[in-house]
């Protein structure tokens, strides 16, 4: 399974709407990166930034279909890949080109990346996607909902 916290959801949509900047095929290219894999193949991506045994913090390297270049010049997309539950959840992407650029996330800004998923876990507030539909949302059926 596919889930984003919110911020991953912010940093995407900032993207997004940068379509100028050569950014408006990011969610494409994240669907496109993982579309057949299987969770063993996300869980063995590396670099990974941390993790212990079942959880994995790791940096995916995507490609941006909107320019020539390789895939160290397109996004970057942070995860946590949970090995117990084979769920992986979309915490932040950003480009390494343009003026939305970074070259890394600092340690504050991972540091707060983990907060906010650890909180929105906890909460049940983490929002799955579909990566065979462009990570569209997925709504799921509010228990003891009926429906009409």
């Amino acid at each position: 399974m596919v889930q984003s916290t919110s911020s991953f959801r912010d940093s995407l949509q900032k993207l997004l709407e940068r379509s100028q900047n050569g950014y408006s095929s990011c969610a494409e290219d994240i669907c496109n990166e993982l579309k057949g894999r299987t969770f063993e193949d996300i869980w063995q991506i590396t670099p990974r930034l941390s993790g212990s045994a079942d959880v994995r913090i790791i940096k995916i390297r995507i490609q941006n279909s909107q320019s020539r270049k390789s895939k160290s010049a397109g996004f970057r997309l942070v995860v946590v890949a949970d090995k117990r539950s084979e769920t992986v959840v979309f915490l932040s992407v950003f480009p390494k080109l343009g003026r939305l650029a970074k070259n890394n996330l600092t340690d504050r800004e991972l540091e707060s990346i983990i907060s906010s998923f650890k909180t929105e876990r906890d909460a049940k507030a983490l929002i799955p996607h579909d990566i065979n539909n462009n990570l569209q949302q997925i709504e799921l059926p509010v228990v003891g909902e009926s429906k009409i």
